[in-house]
């Protein structure tokens, strides 16, 4: 199982973390953004 986390994530950075997700075994354990964290933590499943 490989662990993701994320500082900021503009356009393309969404892209790539889409992308990444259909893969197995990866597994996204934190998104931070201070502008739009609630949004990307409820979008992306993550706490």
């Amino acid at each position: 199982m490989i662990k993701i986390s994320v500082v900021g994530l503009g356009q393309m950075g969404k892209n790539h973390l889409n992308n990444l997700l259909n893969i197995k075994n990866i597994n996204l354990t934190n998104i931070y953004d201070k502008i739009k964290k609630k949004e990307l933590e409820k979008k992306y499943n993550t706490k």
